[in-house]
């Protein structure tokens, strides 16, 4: 009766070390990806921050805005709103 129940734990426990191997291949492929995700939004980040400081300030030309800064030549652009 002890060989049956030998062969019995054998083969759980290759089974158990396959599916092991098959989870540290998923394991590694996911930090991979996550790593990738992580490094392009770090770059995404850095380059519009850098972007943000070259260009110059946007001025919004609208009278609606109490606050907004507007030149007379950005405000003789505007149009007129339609009823």
């Amino acid at each position: 009766m002890q060989q049956g129940s030998d062969d019995d734990n054998k083969r759980l426990l290759a089974r158990l070390d396959n599916i092991a191997r098959e989870m540290n291949a998923f394991l590694v492929v996911l930090a991979i990806g996550l790593a990738t995700l992580d490094a392009t939004c770090y770059w995404a980040k850095t380059v519009s921050d850098a972007f943000a400081h070259s260009r110059p300030p946007v001025v919004a030309a609208s009278n609606d805005l109490p606050n907004a800064a507007v030149t007379a030549s950005a405000a003789d652009k505007v149009a007129p709103p339609i009823p």
